[in-house]
């Protein structure tokens, strides 16, 4: 960890960010993917010889050059999205109402364990359970009781799952980038920006036109991933392949 002698106080701006039920534990894990994003910007210069040349800043400290935290935590916000969709939709978690049960966080199945082995998450099975309830995603009900809330995660006003995504698309944009500076266009890989000056009207248009069309073109490749992609078989000779965009306004 980076440990400084005072840190300033946020904007703010940045305050109005934070969810009210954020916790100390939420802090310091956007605290461990802002090090990640340093990391990982500092391993893209070095790849392109382009280290500043007062590297005294950096000097005595250590940020990771991979974000293992980012993916990680990613990860974990997948599985969880699977598990209690499966909370909600299995007959087996549903109450006579058809409606999720109360179950378990230990124990046979319907509990919350039995669905972290369904995800083969077994072993992160605490912190699984530690980012439900701090996502909002279930309640504790007595010491080993939990209920179901949402099984829907939302990106935007979650300020830690956001900055994880960013860590993430940074590091896979820099490692796009080194890949092309070392290799022809016939063999790079594909690599676009379009842009141009927008009023504030022409671009709420562009964003629903934008958010439209890669909806729709998101959907087709997902698709096509899903039934190319096999995990069962194990993971030699593969490695996390995909498409990301986004929509910007300096």
């Amino acid at each position: 960890m980076i440990s400084t002698k005072k840190d300033k106080a946020p904007s703010a701006r940045v305050r109005r960010m934070a969810p009210k039920s954020e916790t100390s534990r939420d802090r310091q894990h956007r605290k461990e993917l802002g090090e990640e994003l340093v990391g990982v910007c500092l391993w893209a210069l070095q790849r392109f010889r382009a280290l500043p040349r007062n590297r005294r800043v950096f000097g005595k400290l250590y940020f990771p050059s991979k974000a293992q935290l980012a993916r990680q935590f990613l990860a974990d916000v997948d599985h969880l999205s699977e598990m209690f969709t499966l909370w909600k939709e299995d007959t087996e978690y549903l109450d006579e109402h058809c409606e999720p049960r109360v179950i378990a966080i230990s124990g046979r199945s319907p509990s919350f364990g039995a669905l972290c082995t369904s995800q083969k998450a077994m072993t992160r099975k605490r912190q699984l359970l530690a980012l439900a309830l701090r996502m909002g995603m279930c309640k504790r009900l007595g010491r080993n009781r939990i209920a179901h809330s949402t099984d829907f995660v939302r990106l935007n006003g979650n300020p830690t799952l956001l900055l994880a995504h960013t860590v993430l698309n940074v590091e896979r944009l820099i490692k796009t980038a080194v890949f092309n500076s070392r290799h022809t266009r016939e063999d790079g890989l594909f690599q676009r920006m379009v842009w141009g000056y927008l009023s504030d009207k022409n671009f709420a248009s562009f964003m629903d036109m934008g958010r439209h069309s890669l909806a729709g073109f998101f959907e087709q490749q997902h698709r096509w991933l899903m039934g190319h992609s096999d995990v069962l078989t194990g993971k030699r000779g593969k490695r996390p392949s995909g498409i990301s965009a986004f929509i910007f306004r300096d």
